[in-house]
């Protein structure tokens, strides 16, 4: 009973922002909690879980850019492409509402970006020996969509592995959408890897809204993301991003957040900073 009343509290605190549009400003953000210029930057989760595209890190749970409509073009009218390099330092690693690993972990990435087309790789490392290597790619696509893939890999076991029993890799459809400050993900694993732990179909849907000072985010699966494979509610959240003033040109991202999974019954409070540096040409 204690469960459904959270699920039911959650799920009013997502959908309240829908009838409550005067809370929004121009920009589709709430203005009733401050200014920009009190340092405090918007969650880099608008979609994309992301790891959804983030990789599996999330630096998604939700996606690291806003998908527009226009492809990135240079003063000539030429497509330009960039890589970015980054790195994460969280104090724990909840990805969909399940704890992977123990204690604190890195998770560095790089990611390349062409017009339409973004790809990378992105990993996560603990303290304690568990570590993971993640590929991904996703298209851009009109209407704020995106459609990608993502390949989910423990370095523990053999690489060229695909089979059912033993297998270390598990291939996961991604598909999203985001506005302003709503995201909505899809996501299906299509194999079944033993050594990884997918089942094969393994379903993950997420819905979100991002506003100036913090985002709500609320997903649901089945596979391995739950206790006993059966569809339910297994990540819902509330995410505050600050951007943490290091010096006049360098500022230093910090998240914090709090995410509850109903299905196992537990509550996870993190916290993470970032550093990206990006090169385009």
């Amino acid at each position: 009973m204690l469960r459904l009343r959270i699920i039911l509290l959650l799920l009013i605190l997502l959908v309240l922002p829908v009838f409550l549009p005067d809370l929004h400003g121009q920009d589709g953000i709430i203005s009733v909690l401050g200014s920009p210029e009190e340092g405090v930057a918007a969650s880099d989760e608008q979609v994309p879980d992301s790891m959804s595209f983030s990789a599996r890190g999330e630096r998604e749970s939700s996606a690291d850019a806003q998908v527009t409509d226009t492809l990135s073009v240079s003063p000539h009218g030429e497509r330009t492409s960039s890589f970015t390099p980054g790195a994460d330092l969280v104090s724990s690693y909840i990805w969909r509402g399940s704890r992977q690993g123990s204690g604190p972990h890195i998770q560095p990435y790089i990611e390349y970006s062409f017009g339409i087309f973004t790809a990378g790789a992105w990993g996560t490392i603990d303290m304690n020996g568990y570590e993971e290597a993640d590929l991904w790619f996703s298209f851009e696509l009109l209407g704020g969509f995106a459609v990608g893939m993502q390949d989910y890999y423990l370095p523990d076991l053999p690489y060229f592995d695909y089979s059912a029993a033993d297998g270390s890799h598990a291939l996961e459809l991604n598909l999203d959408w985001a506005s302003d400050f709503v995201w909505l993900s899809a996501n299906c694993i299509i194999n079944e890897a033993g050594g990884v732990g997918s089942y094969g179909r393994d379903l993950y849907f997420e819905a979100g809204f991002s506003f100036e000072f913090f985002s709500l985010f609320m997903g649901s699966g089945t596979g391995w993301h739950t206790e006993e494979n059966n569809f339910n509610v297994c990540n819902l959240g509330l995410e505050v991003c600050r951007e943490i003033v290091v010096t006049d040109t360098f500022t230093l991202p910090l998240t914090a957040r709090m995410v509850f999974n109903p299905d196992r019954e537990q509550l996870f409070v993190t916290a993470g900073i970032s550093l990206a540096f990006s090169s385009g040409e």
